[in-house]
This record gives structure tokens, C-alpha cells and sequence, in this order.
């Protein structure tokens, strides 16, 4: 029994898994999103007739791209995993990022599949522990790879990070003998307690699985992984950044900016169908109000679908991410029909109001 556990917890972490409770198309059968499929150079991923996720993993070449671009962290594989990252940058002097087929081969760097996945998250997860940071990135190699990556562009973001007042510089190398990155040296006592909590580690990664699925469609997906290691910096540095908008970093946490048009309807329909809670329907004595909180946005387009009064944009400021904003909000009384709520200023409520309109639509059909 021990066996075939150890053995599945072994198969586990060297495969790519998905869980369709946490994939937005399996949640909401009219969501379009496809980040998966768009980021696989080899066609691994693709949409079934039914609009699940299909991994094939004979076709799939071990990128890892879809894992880091997913929003909600349906796919997964766990040395990938944004804690694995940070164990990684726990156990360095000087944290120097690169990508694979730039790395030195002497594992004193910390690799990711391609630097175009290198996101704020990681350089706040450096500053978080106090490291020193640097990227290497050659670009006559970025032009020489087949994935295409423009660091001119794709790192601009870094070059305004370092601008901040906040943050720590970032330097950009580009040749390999400049970079300083390196694993702490450590003593005798610090080698053996490290070897000691490492060995502690790797039987609890083998024992517990840290790929948590919801037990229904219902209960709310969790944050991703990188958007907590975001929220823990960004409520540390709230008072230093003050008005600072960081318009450079804000839309590559992949958030967004919701806004109502209009008067909003089915408030609980929009609360109950946010896949991640972003959305909440609260009641009181004085009435109804529908929140949204930034934090737990993944910038699906779930409730624009739902709602034509709804307005969804990239979070262009880091103050998106930060504190409850109240969308709409109305006083209401008992409904006559069904002693439900309804607002003051109707005669019914909502669901009330729905299926008057379905029933005198199927009488003027018949």
C-alpha cells in the first residue's frame, strides 16, 4: 500500500497535471480563454469539443510555459511551483535570473524556461528576503532561440522596476563572467542544519501533495501562487510607494480593473459565478452592495459575459490590487411575490422580475 502510494507521489511530481475545477473554461462553459494553448510552441495543449483543457503529453516538449502563464494554476507541475522558486532564491548571496539555454551549467543561477516568464513577482520575492538581484541575458542568444523573445521589450518592465525609489536595482548582464550570483556559503553547523531541514522537506514533499483541487465547482479557486507572494510585498511596501501607480509593473500581475455602466442586475448571479470570489455580494440592514477586491481578480472575462453593464480592463495601477471597491449599491425591502429582497424603487425583485419576462415570452409564443 505504502508502495503504490510513494510511487504515485513520485509519478506525480515528475508530470504535468490539470485540474479542470480550477480551469476557467470548465467552470464556465462560455469563457474563451485559451492562454494555455496560445503559449505551447509545440501544440501539446488543446481545447476539446467539449471545452476542456487536453494535454498530450507524447506531443508536449517540457517548456513549461503553460504552467507559468495559466492565471489560476490549473496546470501545474511541481518544481515549478512559484515555492520552489522561492527556496531557490532563499539559498543565494546574489540572485541572478537567466533561462536555460543561457545558464552556466554550474546551478549557481536560478533557471526559468525563458526570461519573457520572468515576472515582478519573482524580484519581489527577492526583495522580500533582502537579496541583491541581476538577470543575465545575452540578446544575441534571445535572437538565436526559437521562442522569440525581445529583451529590448520584454525587460523594459525590470529597467522601470529599478527606477522605483522602493525597489532595489536590477541589473541586466549580458556576459556571463560579469554575473555574481551564487549559493551561500555555509559552516559546518548551518551545512548539517540546512542538510538536516532539506531532508525534512523532500519526505514532506513526498508525503503531502501540495496540488489542491476544490472539492466542487462551487467553492472558490485560491488565489495563484504568485499573486500571494505580490500581495505580501505590496502590503509591506504600501507606505513607501504612497501614489506611485507602478504603471510598468501593475498589468503584468495579470489583474484587472472592473467598473459598472449602468444599473447593474442579478448582483448574487455575479457574486456566486466569480470563480475566485473577486466579486462579493454583501447585505445589511440599509441594503445591498456588490464589492470587487482587486487581490483576487485573474482577469477572466466570466462576469463580462454574464453582464452587459459590467466593464473589465488590465489593472493599469498597482492601487488595483489594494482594498475593497464598492460597484453598486441600493436599499432594499421584502419582495410581494417570494418575500425576497428587491430594491425600494421596484415593484419585484430580480429572479421575480426574470421569470415574469420567460413566462410571458413562452405564452406569446404559444
Amino acid at each position: 500500500m505504502l508502495e503504490k502510494f510513494l510511487f504515485k507521489r513520485v509519478k506525480d511530481q515528475a508530470s504535468i497535471r490539470i485540474s479542470h475545477d480550477t480551469c476557467l473554461r470548465s467552470r464556465y462553459k462560455w469563457n474563451a480563454c485559451t492562454i494555455c494553448v496560445d503559449t505551447c510552441p509545440s501544440d501539446a495543449i488543446t481545447i476539446s469539443e467539449e471545452g476542456k483543457v487536453v494535454y498530450d503529453s507524447n506531443t508536449c516538449n517540457d517548456c513549461h510555459f503553460c504552467m507559468h502563464e495559466c492565471p489560476t494554476d490549473a496546470i501545474y507541475y511541481e518544481s515549478e511551483m512559484m515555492q520552489k522558486y522561492e527556496q531557490r532564491i532563499t539559498q543565494r548571496d546574489v540572485v541572478t535570473y537567466t533561462c536555460r539555454k543561457q545558464a552556466t551549467g554550474s546551478g549557481e543561477q536560478i533557471e526559468l524556461p525563458c526570461l519573457s516568464l520572468l515576472t515582478p513577482e519573482y524580484l519581489m520575492a527577492g526583495e522580500l528576503h533582502e537579496k541583491e538581484q541581476e538577470i543575465l541575458c545575452n540578446p544575441k542568444k534571445c535572437a538565436s532561440c526559437e521562442y522569440n523573445f525581445d529583451p529590448d521589450e520584454g525587460l523594459q518592465w525590470v529597467r522601470e522596476w529599478s527606477a522605483y525609489s522602493f525597489t532595489e536595482q536590477v541589473k541586466i548582464q549580458t556576459d556571463p563572467k560579469q554575473i555574481r550570483g551564487k549559493k551561500r556559503s555555509y559552516n559546518r553547523r548551518e551545512l548539517f542544519q540546512m542538510t538536516s531541514n532539506t531532508t525534512k522537506q523532500s519526505i514532506g514533499n513526498l508525503l503531502i501533495d501540495s496540488f489542491y483541487e476544490p472539492k466542487s465547482l462551487k467553492e472558490k479557486i485560491q488565489p495563484p501562487q504568485k499573486r500571494k507572494y505580490a500581495m505580501v510585498y505590496l502590503e509591506r511596501k504600501k507606505s513607501q510607494f504612497g501614489d506611485e501607480v507602478m504603471e510598468a509593473v501593475a498589468p503584468l500581475l495579470n489583474g484587472a480593473r472592473i467598473t459598472v455602466e449602468g444599473e447593474l442586475d442579478f448582483w448574487h448571479h455575479l457574486a456566486a459565478i466569480c470563480p475566485t470570489g473577486a466579486l462579493k455580494q454583501t447585505s445589511d440592514d440599509s441594503g445591498d452592495r456588490l464589492l470587487f477586491n482587486g487581490r483576487d481578480c485573474v482577469n477572466c472575462d466570466i462576469c463580462e459575459q454574464l453582464s452587459d453593464q459590467i466593464v473589465r480592463e488590465p489593472a493599469s495601477s498597482i492601487h488595483d490590487y489594494l482594498g475593497e471597491v464598492t460597484l453598486a449599491e441600493r436599499q432594499m425591502d421584502a419582495c410581494p411575490s417570494c418575500n425576497g429582497k428587491k430594491p425600494v424603487q421596484r415593484d419585484i425583485c430580480d429572479d421575480c422580475e426574470h421569470t415574469k419576462k420567460k413566462r410571458a415570452s413562452l405564452l406569446d409564443s404559444w
